[in-house]
């Protein structure tokens, strides 16, 4: 059975790395298919919940996260985020927050809620994180190629958080969807990043080395090779591809990637070809019974939007013949 709602479209998700109480526990955008037009999805998603013994058969557990009320940070919109248990046990969900009463959905950031048993959460006050214009693109640097009459973005892009404890260092650290500040246009997709000692407090860095032929990184997820190596995967968009890139004649595909490095502060190589393609999209990588599973949600089929999470994918095959890896889930 597929994780498929009848009055909700059902898109990007995320997971808590672990089972609870012999079940999974997944988290996912939802938005009421009474809007009609799904592109309307964007603009009134909340998070749902749903648990699972083995991935296939769901149980809808009901709203996970909602936006604040009219006047705050993440007052329009819940997006995409990822959950973290703390060393003292305490979940942590990360998500990304848009504002309408004064920015009308362009500019993105980055909020936490916690919970002590999945079920039921509470939202830190504020922001933790949001893109620091030092190396990242700003809204009003959009605005301003905007009115120069050049070509600009469509948005200012950070979401998507991804948070791993750093063994080296001891800190948490955040990946995020973001674009540098300088470069092509079309050519400035990059994985910001954040550290934090607590979970709640982050300190935004430099982004990733990442040699960028895209517009941006959606969903990034780290991964280890059992050689050492580092792999993040994303989900790329049809529409950005930059247009170097598709001078070189280099098909334009959607759907899921990888980028992979020798170190994280090393240079990030995007590989040239998808692992999953549309209509699968935002695929999660898990680690489960010894095999590497994708779950991702369907996206549009000719012209029908499908708006529900698909059956496990088993992608081991994929990974260690494709990418000559053996993958296992970053211990989170």
């Amino acid at each position: 059975m597929t994780l498929k709602l009848e009055d909700k479209w059902v898109w990007d998700l995320w997971l808590a790395p672990e089972k609870v109480d012999g079940n999974w526990h997944i988290f996912f955008l939802q938005a009421p298919r009474s809007l009609v037009d799904p592109d309307l999805r964007h603009a009134n998603a909340t998070v749902g919940h749903a648990t699972s013994p083995d991935l296939i058969n769901w149980q809808y557990v009901g709203d996970a996260l909602v936006p604040s009320a009219l006047g705050a940070w993440d007052d329009r919109a819940i997006w995409t985020g990822s959950i973290i248990k703390s060393d003292t046990g305490l979940w942590h969900m990360f998500y990304t927050g848009t504002n309408k009463s004064k920015e009308n959905g362009f500019v993105q950031r980055i909020g936490v809620a916690t919970s002590k048993d999945l079920m039921s959460w509470e939202k830190k006050e504020g922001f933790i994180a949001e893109a620091d214009a030092r190396w990242y693109e700003r809204a009003a640097q959009v605005m301003e190629e905007k009115q120069d009459g050049g070509p600009s973005w469509y948005e200012e892009a950070w979401r998507d958080p991804w948070v791993f404890k750093d063994a080296k260092s001891n800190e948490w650290v955040m990946l995020i969807t973001g674009r540098t500040n300088s470069g092509p246009y079309d050519a400035r997709g990059t994985i910001g990043v954040a550290r934090s000692k607590d979970l709640l407090n982050w300190q935004v860095c430099e982004p990733l080395k990442v040699e960028s032929e895209f517009g941006h990184y959606e969903v990034p997820q780290l991964m280890h090779s059992r050689d050492g190596e580092l792999v993040i995967s994303f989900c790329l968009a049809s529409n950005n591809h930059a247009a170097t890139r598709l001078a070189r004649g280099e098909r334009t595909w959607m759907g899921n990637g990888i980028m992979r490095s020798s170190s994280f502060d090393g240079v990030w190589k995007v590989e040239n070809e998808p692992f999953i393609e549309e209509p699968h999209y935002a695929a999660r990588i898990i680690h489960d019974d010894e095999k590497l599973i994708a779950m991702a949600w369907q996206n549009y089929v000719g012209t029908d939007f499908q708006g529900f999470i698909d059956n496990p994918i088993d992608v081991t095959q994929t990974f260690e013949t494709k990418y000559s890896l053996h993958i296992k889930s970053e211990k989170r």
